[in-house]
């Protein structure tokens, strides 16, 4: 049932488009909304992402941090149930894209954030917040919903992570924007230094770094 003045929703269609076959609400008591991307899974299990002011999604685990938090769900192949339903994000605005699933079931979130707050893991590329209105940022979960790995992403400016995949041998590829003169560049960089008001990147991340 409806809840709040907006949910999220998923829904599957036949093959031919001519009927359901399942549609469902996520749905706290306030506002709550999915990202248009989500991942099928090989057994026709669905992961997807979304952004919420809801303190009350029914199941979830984690728990509402403050402002706009992201959401990640794992809905169940005949679309009768969410096995996985997590907050993620800090107590700022958390904006949250993707995801990629890797072969071993672990979720892979990006996004944007405003949260001094964000849940980063020792091993960081970035642990503390970089500056501008917003950074970008990378969250791993393990299959059961657990940060395996977070990071922030970004310099001193504005950056939002747009886009994840992950490749056979666990290398992570992330593209999105920044404004940040102090970008985090490597010395093989195809451009060393900002050009617009906002340019491209794209991050490779090895296994264990």
């Amino acid at each position: 049932t409806t809840r709040g003045s907006k949910d999220a929703f998923l829904a599957r269609m036949t093959p031919d488009g001519s009927s359901l076959v399942y549609s469902t609400l996520l749905s706290g008591s306030l506002n709550d909304a999915g990202e248009h991307r989500m991942t099928l899974l090989p057994d026709g299990s669905v992961v997807s992402v979304g952004i919420t002011r809801s303190t009350d999604i029914p199941g979830a685990i984690g728990s509402y941090s403050g402002g706009v938090d992201g959401w990640v769900a794992r809905l169940s192949s005949d679309g009768s149930m969410f096995d996985l339903v997590r907050y993620v994000g800090g107590s700022g605005n958390d904006d949250v894209l993707g995801p990629a699933v890797d072969g071993t079931g672990r979720i892979y979130i990006v996004g944007r954030t405003s949260s001094r707050d964000l849940p980063v893991t020792s091993d960081a590329i970035r642990r503390t917040y970089g500056g501008g209105s917003g950074d970008g940022l990378l969250l791993v979960l393990s299959p059961t919903g657990q940060l395996e790995y977070g990071t922030y992403i970004g310099g001193s400016g504005d950056e939002v992570v747009r886009g994840v995949v992950v490749a056979p041998d666990g290398s992570v590829f992330l593209v999105g924007r920044t404004s940040s003169d102090d970008f985090p560049i490597t010395s093989d960089a195809f451009q060393s230094s900002r050009a617009g008001d906002y340019d491209g990147f794209v991050l490779k991340l090895t296994p264990g770094n």
